[in-house]
């Protein structure tokens, strides 16, 4: 039996080719997946099968998520109707969910009502069907191209086959990994490989027989924490090296997408995008990893207590830092803390890398000060969190001097 193979179109900008990644992810490491300028090649001995089973890993995590995220995808009054044309397309009632629109898919990928063929030339090229794109997918180009230099009548629309809708509706599930409140819009973050020779790096051992995504560990650990938002950047990036498990950080590199959720007439728009190479910054930060550990076996070895020494640096300095982006009236009075929180943070984030004596030293010299500062008076709690600061800032100066 010889390989069976089917190209995926890929667009020729914006965000667009990263949800056909995330898909990607999705399918069994038996498949063959090759890159080329304008599609993916996925290959396999039975590859319809193995396209399939994408699908079906995307019904199972809608199944853990769905509670979580309300809706499942969000869609503007005019995404709707791209939603519900898909649906009549696939014969289910215009009234289900997402989840039932995957599950018709498989059936009739099991019941070989899509073929190899029907595949090739669905997928490839990429923008070759009658369905637009739902807004979700063309963030760039409902934001961008409304500010300056254009003058309003500059327009790039993709529309695609169901088949291609299909792939990237199943990676905006298997990308979002963060939802938090900006004021009166709900941000989604979606966590990206980024690029299509790290797609593979996103699938991490969990135990020897189980095996979970990225954005998986991400999103449970951000639910269990209650993580607020992703500003400072800073204060995410640690949060990210300190809270998974070494194998992810030390071997991944991430593509982060926040977009501005649709509502009513309003369409997604996009919030932030950056590179994340935790790979790098696991090696540069490596001191500050080494002792956090330390500090962690101790807590829990020696003192024995329930909150461990990740637990108290994420509750005392880095969810306090990510709270300031996002701060409301109510919470004003928690706003000194806050600022001192994100001061640490950015400077602990320069001090953490190799060869950053100096800022090791400032460090605790501002954090020591402002300790004695406060001891005195009765804020108790930013004392309490400069003490706390100056203990870590002291145990990198002592590492860095060995």
């Amino acid at each position: 039996m010889s390989e069976e193979k089917i190209k995926i179109g890929l667009p020729g900008q914006g965000v667009i080719r990263y949800y056909v990644y995330s898909f990607l992810e999705l399918l069994p490491t038996t498949v063959n997946i090759v890159p080329y300028n304008d599609h993916i090649q996925i290959s396999s001995y039975n590859i319809v099968k193995n396209y399939k089973e994408a699908f079906e890993i995307v019904s199972q995590r809608i199944s853990k998520i769905k509670d979580r995220y309300k809706p499942l995808i969000s869609l503007s009054g005019n995404d709707d109707k791209i939603i519900k044309k898909a649906k009549n397309e696939l014969g289910v009632s215009g009234a289900a969910d997402v989840d039932e629109m995957f599950q018709e898919y498989v059936r009739k990928l099991e019941n070989k009502q899509y073929s190899i063929f029907d595949l090739n030339n669905s997928l490839y090229p990429f923008a070759i069907g009658n369905y637009s794109l739902p807004s979700i997918f063309n963030i760039e180009f409902y934001g961008y191209t409304r500010g300056a230099y254009f003058n309003g009548k500059h327009e790039i629309e993709y529309n695609t086959t169901l088949h291609m809708l299909m792939i990237l509706l199943a990676g905006y599930i298997n990308a979002r990994c963060l939802r938090f409140r900006m004021g009166r819009e709900s941000i989604t973050v979606l966590v990206f490989p980024p690029s299509s020779s790290e797609i593979r790096d996103f699938l991490i051992s969990k135990t020897k027989e189980e095996r979970i995504s990225l954005q998986d560990l991400i999103e449970d650990e951000a639910n269990k924490q209650n993580l607020p938002a992703i500003y400072p950047v800073e204060a995410l990036i640690l949060w990210l090296l300190i809270n998974l498990p070494e194998e992810a950080v030390k071997n991944v590199n991430l593509y982060l997408v926040a977009i501005s959720e649709p509502k009513g007439v309003n369409p997604a728009s996009p919030v932030a995008d950056f590179f994340i190479p935790l790979r790098t910054l696991y090696f540069l930060m490596e001191d500050l990893l080494k002792v956090v550990e330390s500090k962690e076996k101790f807590y829990r070895e020696k003192i024995k207590e329930v909150k461990g020494y990740k637990d108290r640096l994420n509750d005392n300095l880095l969810k306090p830092a990510l709270r300031y982006g996002v701060i409301t009236q109510r919470d004003k009075g928690d706003l000194p803390y806050i600022e001192d929180a994100l001061r640490y943070v950015k400077l602990l984030f320069l001090a953490s890398q190799k060869g950053r004596v100096t800022e090791r030293i400032e460090l605790l010299n501002l954090s020591s000060r402002r300790y004695l500062l406060l001891r005195e008076t009765e804020k108790v709690n930013e004392a309490n969190l400069s003490l706390f600061v100056s203990e870590l800032a002291r145990a990198l100066v002592e590492k860095a001097s060995k």
